[in-house]
């Protein structure tokens, strides 16, 4: 269950992630680079039952946010220096921010892909 809804990020995050239902296609991905992040640093952001699912999926008790519309948004994903997540508005965001991206990209379509740079990595 996602927990209690919080004012605003902590401050040490040093990953945003987030998930949708939609796009999805390498969850062993996942499963192999959460290994190497500390739960305490990284924050999940986007809907109780997105973050849910990828707690439980990937059992990775990581913060949760819940952004009160894009901006909010785009001011927590700026304040981390990295992005962990599939084909979504959360995507887009970080990318436009310049963020350091790891973007999985669906099976069925990647229609999402921009121009290859080494600020941002597909699986």
């Amino acid at each position: 269950k996602a927990p209690a809804y919080q004012d605003r990020p902590l401050k040490d995050i040093k990953v945003v992630i987030s998930r949708t239902p939609r796009y999805q296609g390498n969850p062993n991905f996942y499963k192999n680079f959460l290994t190497s992040l500390d739960p305490s640093k990284c924050l999940f952001v986007g809907l109780a039952n997105e973050y849910e699912d990828f707690a439980s999926e990937f059992n990775f008790p990581l913060n949760f946010y819940q952004a009160k519309d894009a901006l909010d948004l785009a001011s927590v994903i700026d304040s981390a220096p990295m992005f962990l997540g599939n084909q979504s508005m959360s995507c887009a965001i970080a990318k436009g921010l310049g963020k350091l991206s790891f973007v999985e990209l669906g099976r069925s379509s990647a229609n999402y892909v921009f121009h290859f740079n080494k600020e941002t990595h597909y699986f």
